[in-house]
């Protein structure tokens, strides 16, 4: 049972959820009364076994308690009371969220996959019986804080549904007690340095970098996205004049244009096509390959990280990039990238060349 307060009424609204319907009631003696009814009603969503458990409780509680309260104490106190399994809640939360016509085919994976971590640690509890303490170690067992971070996102959304549909009191995933590793200012130092984008633009002008040499020099000096970098097409690039990324493009789904002020582009970007897509669809095989002859190591979203990091010390305008970046406020530029290049770094990256030239 719930309480709200409008304070456009000059009553304090009570409501309680009854066969899947919400009924208001001006006072709580009257939600009362009707929680008194709901028990003698045989068709009632309570079973015989928990009516006779809601009265117990309420012999056991001071005389006087409001039934609401009762009820409360019945749901904390009885992990097994209007409760599901695990596995159940998340077929019903996955046909809830697969719903959306206009979710990205990745974004539906994604949820799917986690979903399916969720029924595989946890499947045969009862949602109400998780405890914090279990999804706090269930986070920790990745060694990358962004996994953990994403892991407590994603099972944080399930709880809330699972709250919303009543199948548990108090949201576990959002006690103070479930602690994992901070990302802040991780992203920062998790970029290419000047020595490894040097070796990658070389590895772009060889015969092995060919097909992935524009995808990856726009990714290096724009900083788009690998998902945003995919769907782009030749039809979206002015050359020397800008890149157009549409909105069904970008991941943000806001269109954003991108002027063509890089040298370093003009360097590595090699031949342009009239249409079709950018990259080929092996794009991520080949990369990897290609940074593995280069002797470079992989990093996640190092393309990114690097160019929001020399660009934010070349330019000392985190505004301007994060318009660049699609990013929605600046804020993540002053906390992540801020302060680990110089501006002649920033220079220098973006006057780079291949020593063999593009062909």
């Amino acid at each position: 049972m719930k309480k709200c307060f409008d304070k456009t009424k000059k009553y304090t609204p009570w409501y309680a959820w009854f066969d899947g319907q919400r009924k208001f009631f001006k006072t709580e003696g009257k939600l009362d009364t009707a929680i008194e009814k709901h028990l003698g009603d045989p068709e009632a969503e309570f079973s015989a076994r928990e009516k006779e458990t809601l009265r117990r409780c309420k012999q056991m509680l001071p005389p006087g308690t409001s039934w609401m309260h009762v009820t409360t104490f019945f749901l904390q106190n009885a992990p097994e009371a209007k409760s599901i399994l695990v596995k159940d809640a998340v077929a019903h939360y996955l046909e809830h969220r697969l719903k959306s016509k206009t979710m990205r085919p990745r974004y539906r994976e994604n949820i799917e996959r986690f979903c399916g971590y969720i029924v595989e640690r946890f499947g045969e509890k009862m949602v109400r019986a998780v405890k914090s303490s279990e999804i706090e170690e269930w986070c920790l067992e990745e060694k990358s804080p962004y996994t953990q971070q994403t892991k407590l996102a994603q099972i944080t959304m399930f709880f809330s549904y699972c709250v919303r549909r009543e199948w548990v009191i108090d949201h576990p995933s959002l006690s103070p007690k479930v602690k994992v590793e901070s990302t802040r200012g991780v992203a920062s130092r998790d970029f290419f340095p000047l020595d490894e984008v040097q070796k990658i633009v070389n590895a772009l002008a060889t015969p092995y970098g060919k097909r992935i040499r524009a995808g990856l020099a726009i990714q290096l000096f724009t900083g788009l996205r690998t998902e945003e970098v995919k769907r782009l097409r030749w039809e979206d690039i002015k050359m020397g004049e800008f890149i157009n990324v549409r909105a069904e493009v970008a991941k943000t789904g806001e269109r954003r244009v991108i002027d063509w002020w890089s040298p370093a582009l003009t360097h590595c970007i090699g031949e342009v096509k009239k249409s079709g897509p950018v990259v080929p669809v092996t794009y991520d095989r080949s990369r990897r390959r290609l940074y593995k002859r280069a002797g470079v190591r992989r990093v996640t979203n190092g393309t990114r990280h690097a160019f929001a990091t020399y660009t934010v010390a070349m330019f000392q305008d985190a505004k301007r990039v994060s318009l660049i970046l699609g990013h929605r406020s600046s804020d993540t530029l002053f906390t992540n990238y801020r302060n680990y290049a110089t501006q002649a770094e920033g220079e220098k990256y973006h006057a780079m060349s291949p020593k063999t030239p593009v062909k």
